[in-house]
C-alpha cells in the first residue's frame, strides 16, 4: 500500500490529532462524566440501603426497570414491518433461511 501511494502512513501520523483528536477527547470526557455520576449515585444508594433496610427492594426494582427500559425503547422504536405484509417466505409459516435472501 505504501508503494502505490493509496495510503500514506506519514500523512496519517501527521494529521492524527487533527482528524481524531477532538472526537476522542470529547468522547473520553463524556464517558468519564457518566461513569463518575453513576458511581456517585450507586455509592449513595448502597450506603442508604445499608442504613435503611426497606430501601433495597424498591430501589432494586427501580434500577431493573431503568435497565430494561432501554432495550424496550430500542425494540419499540425499530421500524420493522411484519413479515406478512412484505411478501416474505415467513407468511407460509416456515423459517427464513439464507437461501431465501438470494433474489
Amino acid at each position: 500500500m505504501v508503494h502505490n501511494h493509496q495510503f500514506c502512513m506519514q500523512w496519517f501520523l501527521d494529521h492524527f490529532n487533527v482528524v481524531f483528536g477532538h472526537g476522542s477527547s470529547s468522547t473520553s470526557n463524556l464517558t468519564a462524566i457518566a461513569v463518575g455520576v453513576g458511581m456517585v449515585i450507586a455509592f449513595t444508594a448502597a450506603i442508604f440501603a445499608y442504613l435503611q433496610n426497606w430501601f433495597e427492594t424498591p430501589f432494586s426494582w427501580f434500577a431493573a426497570f431503568l435497565y430494561g427500559s432501554r432495550s424496550i425503547a430500542l425494540f419499540s422504536s425499530c421500524s420493522c414491518r411484519s413479515p406478512a405484509s412484505t411478501g416474505s417466505p415467513l407468511r407460509s409459516g416456515r423459517f427464513l433461511h439464507a437461501a431465501d435472501l438470494v433474489p
